[in-house]
C-alpha cells in the first residue's frame, strides 16, 4: 500500500503570511489551482503505471485543502472524502494573525517558534498561546490516518492536508519504523503542493520513501 501526503497548494493565507483563521476559509490562488492540476496529472500517471486501486482523495475540511483535493480528484476521476480530524493544529489566540503581528504581541513564543523552524527546538516545549495541545493534536491525526488506512479495496491513499498534520503523520511513522525519538517533535520542511510518500510492501513494515518532493519526482521512483 502507498500513502501520499500532500500539503495543500498556495492559498491567500500563504500570500499574506498569516496563521490559519478559526474558519479555515482561506482560498487557494490561481497559482495554487495550476499546481493542483499538475499534481493530479502526475498522480494519475503514477496510479496507472503502478496499477493501483483508488476510491477517494482524503482531505482536511479547510477550504484550501478541499479545493486542492477536488482539483486533484477531477484529474484522477474519484471522489473527495472529508475528514475533520485532518485539520491543522488549532492556533488559539493567534489564529488569523500575521506573523508580523504575532512577533510583536508574543515575542517569546515567536522566538521559540522560529528556533523550532530551524530544527533546534522541541515543539513539545512550545507555549502554544492557548492553542490545541500538541499531544492531543497528534492523537486525533493518528486516529484519522488509521481510519483511512483501514478502508478496504484501495492500494493507494492520497491525503491532502496541512503542514502540521503531515508533520505529525511523518513523525508517527518515523517513531514506529525508523527509530525517531519519542520525546522530541522536530521541524520537517514541507513546501506548498509537495508530496511525501510512505509505502508498505507485503509482509514488511511501513517505509518513508520520500519527503517534500515535487509530484513529477514521484514518477521517477
Amino acid at each position: 500500500m502507498h500513502i501520499i501526503l500532500i500539503r495543500h497548494t498556495e492559498s491567500n493565507k500563504n500570500i499574506h503570511n498569516t496563521f490559519a483563521s478559526d474558519k479555515n476559509d482561506e482560498q487557494i490562488t490561481m497559482q495554487g489551482r495550476k499546481e493542483a492540476e499538475l499534481i493530479g496529472v502526475n498522480l494519475g500517471k503514477f496510479i496507472i503505471r503502478r496499477n493501483l486501486d483508488i476510491k477517494n482523495i482524503y482531505s482536511a475540511t479547510s477550504d484550501r485543502a478541499t479545493q486542492t483535493a477536488k482539483i486533484i480528484s477531477q484529474q484522477i476521476g474519484v471522489d473527495v472524502s472529508l475528514h475533520e480530524n485532518l485539520q491543522s493544529i488549532y492556533s488559539g489566540v493567534i489564529s488569523g494573525m500575521s506573523e508580523k503581528l504575532v512577533k510583536e504581541r508574543y515575542p517569546l513564543f515567536y522566538y521559540n517558534l522560529a528556533l523550532y523552524r530551524t530544527g533546534l527546538y522541541n515543539s513539545y516545549m512550545l507555549d502554544r498561546c492557548d492553542g490545541e495541545a500538541l499531544r492531543d493534536f497528534e492523537k486525533r491525526v493518528r486516529e484519522s490516518i488509521n481510519e483511512i488506512i483501514s478502508i478496504k479495496n484501495e492500494s493507494i491513499k492520497i491525503i491532502v492536508a496541512h503542514r502540521s498534520t503531515i508533520t505529525a503523520t511523518l513523525i508517527d511513522f518515523a517513531r514506529k519504523y525508523h527509530g525517531y525519538p519519542q520525546d522530541f517533535y522536530g521541524y520537517i520542511q514541507l513546501n506548498l503542493g509537495c508530496l511525501s510518500h510512505i509505502e508498505k510492501e507485503n509482509g514488511k513494515d511501513w517505509n518513508i520513501n520520500e519527503v517534500n518532493i515535487q509530484s513529477d519526482i514521484l514518477l521517477e521512483t
